[in-house]
């Protein structure tokens, strides 16, 4: 017997209902049945709630947590620099990393601080050379180099007090490539900079503070540092000054370094202290 089409829906309700013809049972946040092959609410293969084709649970292209589309883990749409992955964790003690940056500061004598151009946390690091035998090479503030080096943290064994930094074995390891532009410094108080979460953030990066006050001297015992503001602590690496006790600075800038257990600004010349 012939049933017409609509009896037989009558008869047979279900066969009325929008759904897919696929092996999993999800509906969609509206209530509709998905109409894809996985287990997942969603309408895409993959086994997350949400529509894209990757399996993290944001609504980008990629395949990290957050809800950009490059491949790192923070939120904004660039890929991290060589030197934010060497600052930020990406790396582990003892990789070989290769970077390039511009120098931003003076030659120590057995090291410097590379940086990004743009600044900002995670933008500096400490290259030691001195291991280095054939050692040839002049370095300037504002040169552009890359470098190959071993990633380690200084002192050794004493994480996390320590200094991240690159250390060059040989002078081929680096090159100079040109002159590379200086970023600006980040602005920072004197509270945010005593904060550890902040001092790691901002390890080995051009910071500054302004409108500070010397509340410690600096003298012979303490290896000439000085204390603005009782919170950060100003030292003599590449520059030295001897402020009295109670002088103002409009601006303090400089590298933030680590040494002797203490973050403290190494300014780099006259202009980095301004009055």
């Amino acid at each position: 017997m012939r049933i017409p089409l609509l009896g037989l829906l009558a008869l047979f309700p279900f066969m009325a209902c929008t759904g897919d013809t696929t092996a999993d049972s999800g509906t969609s946040d509206s209530g509709a049945t998905a109409t894809d092959a996985d287990a997942d609410t969603d309408a895409d293969s993959d086994s997350d709630t949400d529509a894209d084709g990757d399996s993290d649970s944001d609504s980008d292209s990629d395949t990290d947590a957050d809800g950009d589309a490059d491949g790192d883990t923070d939120s904004d749409t660039d890929a991290d620099s060589e030197i934010n992955k060497i600052q930020n964790g990406t790396y582990k003690e003892g990789d070989s990393v290769t970077f390039s940056g511009v120098v931003s500061s003076p030659d120590a004598g057995f090291a410097f601080f590379v940086s990004d151009t743009d600044g900002g946390p995670y933008s500096g690091v400490w290259v030691y050379y001195n291991s280095a035998d054939d050692w040839a090479h002049t370095v300037s503030q504002g040169d552009a180099v890359t470098i190959t080096g071993e990633m380690l943290e200084f002192p050794e064994g004493s994480a996390p007090d320590t200094i991240t930094e690159i250390v060059i074995a040989a002078h081929a390891d680096m090159s100079i490539t040109g002159t590379g532009t200086l970023p600006d410094p980040t602005v920072l108080t004197t509270s945010e900079l005593s904060d550890p979460t902040t001092q790691e953030m901002y390890e080995s990066t051009l910071v500054q503070i302004r409108n500070a006050t010397v509340t410690g001297p600096a003298t012979e015992e303490n290896y000439y540092e000085w204390e603005v503001d009782s919170a950060v602590l100003v030292d003599d690496l590449f520059y030295q000054e001897i402020p009295e006790v109670g002088a103002t600075y409009t601006s303090i800038t400089g590298p933030l370094y680590y040494s002797f257990g203490s973050f403290k600004i190494v300014p780099r010349n006259a202009g980095d202290l301004s009055k």
